[in-house]
């Protein structure tokens, strides 16, 4: 009954070692040490169940303080290209208004007959041929800046 506990046993430290990753490195004092988890910045070698390693690389030690600034500068990177996405969007409605104004306007002024329009201080007079003929330069003018398709 000893015997057979004794293979019971071993058998089981066997089974779940197998799965687990070995690492060799060698410490700060120069002594070679193993483990499952080589320390962070340090270069290491995987072992494999047959004996034979492997090089790995050591892992990028980077300090907590320094990670938080790094996603700080992401998220006002981020937040710059919204901000920028967001006035890209806005001149662009701006643009489509300033179309629209534009051309019902030019549209208004290349009708026949006379055209009035309400002066700033509340009175109503007619236009000129010659400020007709300005008002429509000034509308396929501003369909051009504002490249109305």
């Amino acid at each position: 009954m000893r015997w057979s506990s004794l293979v019971a046993i071993a058998l089981t430290l066997a089974s779940t070692g197998a799965g687990a990753a070995m690492y060799k490195w060698t410490g700060s004092d120069g002594r070679v040490e193993y483990g499952q988890f080589p320390p962070p910045g340090v270069q290491a070698e995987r072992i494999s169940a047959s004996g034979t390693t492997k090089k790995v690389e050591p892992q990028k030690v980077t300090p907590p303080e320094q990670r938080v600034d790094e996603l700080e500068a992401e998220q006002h990177k981020q937040d710059e290209q919204d901000k920028e996405a967001a006035e890209r969007e806005q001149r662009a409605a701006q643009r489509a208004r300033n179309c629209e104004t534009a051309r019902k306007n030019l549209a208004v002024l290349k009708e026949e007959g006379h055209h009035r329009v309400r002066l700033p201080d509340g009175t109503v007079t007619h236009l000129s041929d010659e400020e007709k003929q300005q008002r429509i330069a000034r509308n396929e003018q501003a369909i051009k800046d504002n490249d109305c398709q």
